[in-house]
């Protein structure tokens, strides 16, 4: 017996399957032609191949054994006489105070110029021994102008 204003949901889900049967079987069709088309040829190739080396592996354990060199008490290495410096003369030249930080930057600012690196550090480094400087600006116009004389 049925419910009177109630809809049968059988009918709405055989009418769902027969409306969606045909796209399911024409794609399946689809499918299956698709596979039928491809076909796969094998075709004998000779490949050179190098045999495999062999690898062994071997387990090597080993122990500290006494020898006759270990079983000899150590000595004392015999202390050397430390040789003396050769003194500076008085005559000597009095040392210049050369800023590392101060000859990198005229050498990088050189280098921006175009100028290798190192060809302006010795440049600068050699203005440097000559003057006294105390700005990077100075150092730097000076090389120019060195530049500029070679």
């Amino acid at each position: 017996m049925e419910n009177v204003g109630t809809w049968n949901s059988d009918y709405a889900l055989l009418f769902c399957f027969f409306f969606t049967l045909p796209v399911v079987l024409i794609f399946a069709r689809h499918m299956i032609i698709a596979f039928k088309e491809t076909k796969t040829i094998y075709v004998h190739v000779p490949v050179e191949s190098k045999p495999k080396e062999k690898i062994e592996y071997r387990y090597i354990t080993k122990y500290k054994t006494v020898t006759e060199k270990s079983k000899k008490p150590k000595t004392k290495p015999q202390n050397h006489k430390r040789r003396s410096k050769p003194k500076t003369q008085n005559n000597a030249k009095p040392s210049v105070n050369i800023n590392s930080k101060m000859i990198n930057d005229v050498a990088s600012g050189l280098k921006n110029l175009g100028i290798p690196k190192k060809q302006g550090a010795d440049l600068a480094k050699k203005l440097c021994l000559n003057t006294n400087y105390n700005s990077s600006e100075k150092l730097f116009e000076d090389c120019l102008s060195e530049l500029k004389k070679t």
